[in-house]
């Protein structure tokens, strides 16, 4: 009877062991102590054997009926999500099959893109020979990208148990069967085979409580994205050597100022989201990129008499964000000892791209090596003094110096600079509006930007058109003297270069306010008497983390 109650209470798996460790018991219990014969003994242990085969049978039988009509019931459900259907790597088909049905609608935005931001720019940067050169037929083709390993999460936000937004990272890819047709004093050329890929990033952020959850959406690139095409009409293209080169690089960087952070594009879906919030946001910190040295660079110029040298220099990319090292002469070992500093907007994902290049007056500058290392492992140990093999050659290393710096509104964190040249603060702003400018002659016609100014650094806003002078755009200045530095600003009319009122602002004067930020109306100078702008202004210290030891890393590869 306890035999039998310990096998009504176990489970099928744990009953088989029990049986098996009673058969085999009982068996040599009957040959040692009752004398059986051992043919018994088999015999009995074969309808074992028998008896166990059928149960075995029997769950594989019903397993198999339990599946088919599992199969049965997904096919007669319509609509369901492609994850069902495909692989880990496909379930963005839903996505994909989207954005076919968008994609003749998506042609209209990118030729308004080419036309109006891509031609100007290559009139302006080609040579005078070919300034005239413009887009005579833009045709996207009926191939629209794909988008490949989808990765969704989201964020905590500081005060909240909730997440504040939500997170795609999306690997887009194209090669459609575009087609675009140049032209320039009568010659045409064709583009072709355009190939683009790279890792996109969409935010939705806020998340807010109304009958749309969604406050706005964010896109952008994390980093400059890989483009690729071909020339057409060979014998024309010969007549313009480096051309294609230097279409690559203006085309990319207009993409960069579009969409690659710290640019992004901003379509805010519910009431009360300033969109130039989410565009313009304050940045997570700064990265200071020390390039030290290179070891061992492969030579490129020979002589006839002399040993193979190179004349290195090395280009630094960070998203839209670029900076070139000075020219070494003559030197397969080089020492730059220069450091830039690159604002961070998102360590997950960012990454710095380093190519080294020898110059080559007479000819294209030749790629002699290039390293692709991540941000946030720089992030999590504060900073890495590391050697990085190159990549694409078979010898070179370089040495850089990666330090975080993070980004607070404690006045007990404004330090000294760490070294010459280097800043302690980040001053963000942003003219909103003016108003009650001088007249001009057709209002409706007008075209008004800001130039700001903080020490040597100016940049402008976009051009604001038309009598509604509004730009909401934050720019991003660093700061190496909080208590001796200014803002300058002027307001100026874009097509007479005319300067129609300015302000200035002391940046200590940012310290002791709340949260280290203003936002007022200022009086213009030199301008009309109720001439004003309206300008928010924020400061941020810049804090070196807490580093649980140096690192000091020889003959390390940090890539990907």
């Amino acid at each position: 009877m306890r035999i039998y109650h310990n096998l009504k209470n176990c489970g099928i798996s744990e009953a088989m062991e029990f049986l098996r460790y009673f058969g085999v018991t009982f068996s040599l219990w009957l040959v040692g102590y009752m004398h059986f014969s051992m043919a018994w003994i088999v015999l009995i242990i074969m309808i074992f054997l028998m008896w166990q085969f059928e149960l075995e049978k029997k769950k594989k039988h019903r397993k198999h009926l339990i599946q088919c009509h599992q199969s049965s019931y997904v096919n007669r459900i319509e609509g369901l999500p492609s994850w069902v259907y495909f692989s880990e790597d496909e379930q963005v088909e839903w996505l994909n099959k989207m954005l076919v049905q968008m994609w003749p609608y998506i042609g209209g935005m990118v030729y308004k893109i080419l036309k109006e931001n891509v031609e100007p720019e290559l009139q302006k940067n080609l040579p005078k020979s070919l300034s005239s050169l413009y887009f005579e037929t833009i045709d996207l083709g009926n191939t629209p990208p794909q988008f490949k390993h989808v990765v969704a999460y989201g964020k905590k936000s500081k005060d909240k148990k909730r997440s504040d937004d939500f997170i795609f990272d999306l690997a887009l890819f194209y090669r459609g069967d575009a087609n675009l047709k140049l032209s320039v004093k009568s010659v045409k050329l064709g583009i072709s085979n355009i190939e683009l890929q790279g890792p996109l990033r969409v935010i939705f952020k806020p998340l807010v409580s109304e009958y749309n959850p969604v406050g706005g959406v964010t896109v952008f690139f994390l980093n400059r994205p890989q483009l690729k095409f071909d020339l057409n009409n060979l014998l024309n293209v010969l007549d313009f050597p480096g051309l294609k080169s230097t279409l690559r690089r203006i085309i990319n960087d207009v993409i960069a100022s579009f969409v690659v952070l710290p640019n992004r594009v901003v379509v805010p879906l519910a009431e009360g989201v300033d969109a130039s919030d989410l565009q313009y946001p304050i940045p997570e910190g700064v990265l200071q990129i020390g390039v030290l040295e290179a070891k061992d660079l492969t030579p490129c110029d020979f002589g006839l008499v002399k040993k193979g040298k190179s004349d290195p220099y090395t280009i630094v990319q960070v998203g839209a964000q670029q900076f070139r090292t000075k020219l070494i002469k003559n030197d397969l070992n080089p020492e730059w000892n220069e450091t830039f500093e690159a604002f961070i907007d998102n360590q997950e994902g960012q990454e710095i791209f380093l190519q080294v290049y020898d110059e080559d007056t007479s000819s294209k500058d030749t790629k002699i090596g290039f390293i692709e290392t991540d941000i946030g492992s720089v992030v999590q140990e504060g900073m890495r003094n590391v050697w990085l093999q190159l990549q694409g050659v078979e010898q070179g290393r370089i040495h850089l110096q990666l330090n975080w710096l993070e980004l607070t509104s404690s006045l007990q964190d404004l330090m000294p600079p760490a070294q010459p040249g280097t800043s302690v603060a980040v001053v963000i702003v942003k003219p909103i509006s003016a108003s009650a400018l001088p007249v001009t002659k057709k209002p409706s016609l007008q075209s008004i930007f800001c130039e700001i100014t903080v020490g040597e650094s100016i940049q402008n806003t976009f051009i604001a058109y038309g009598e509604k002078t509004e730009w909401k755009q934050a720019l991003r200045f660093l700061v190496s003297d909080p208590e001796g530095q200014e803002v300058k600003i002027k307001v100026i009319e874009a097509k007479g270069n005319k300067v129609m009122g300015k302000m200035a602002i002391d940046i200590r004067s940012l310290l002791n306010k709340p949260d280290m930020t203003i936002q007022q109306t200022y009086p213009l100078e030199t301008s009309g008497e109720k001439s004003v702008l309206k300008c928010r202004f924020i400061l941020r210290m810049l804090k070196a983390p807490a580093v649980n030891g140096a690192m000091n890393v020889e003959e390390k590869t940090l890539l990907r």
